[in-house]
């Protein structure tokens, strides 16, 4: 685990089954940003080859459209500012789909900042929504 923004040894990664991003996006997304050795975006896209994993929790969802095509293609969609909105209200979740991370929730009303009007691939193939609510 790397605390306190990107990986002094990124060599952290190499063995890494999924790489999990809990941090800010926008223009200060650490995943976006180029550096002494090249753009990271390169680097990350050889661990997602090799197989591993893609997870972004929270605001690491957050990109620039100009970062949008890739991100698409990592994980199925993102929030993109000035077209996706997160406001705190009460997601209403009626029904839950039949998935191994659904096995046993029942459903429930949750107050939390939701992040909807994402912008998704055009193409859902192997996307899965979990949660929906109106």
């Amino acid at each position: 685990m790397a605390r306190d923004g990107w990986p002094k040894n990124e060599k952290i990664f190499d063995n890494a089954a999924a790489l999990v991003f809990y941090m800010d996006g926008r223009g200060g997304h650490p995943v976006v940003a180029k550096d002494k050795d090249g753009d990271r975006m390169d680097r990350i896209q050889k661990h997602l080859d090799r197989g591993a994993g893609w997870v972004n929790l929270h605001y690491a969802v957050d990109y620039l459209p100009q970062h949008g095509k890739t991100v698409l293609g990592w994980m199925g969609g993102y929030y993109e500012p000035n077209y996706s909105i997160n406001p705190h209200w009460d997601a209403n979740i009626r029904s839950l789909p039949m998935h191994e991370i659904t096995r046993g929730v029942k459903p429930f009303t949750l107050r939390d900042e939701w992040y909807y009007g994402m912008r998704f691939a055009e193409e859902k193939q192997g996307l899965t929504p979990i949660l929906q609510a109106l």
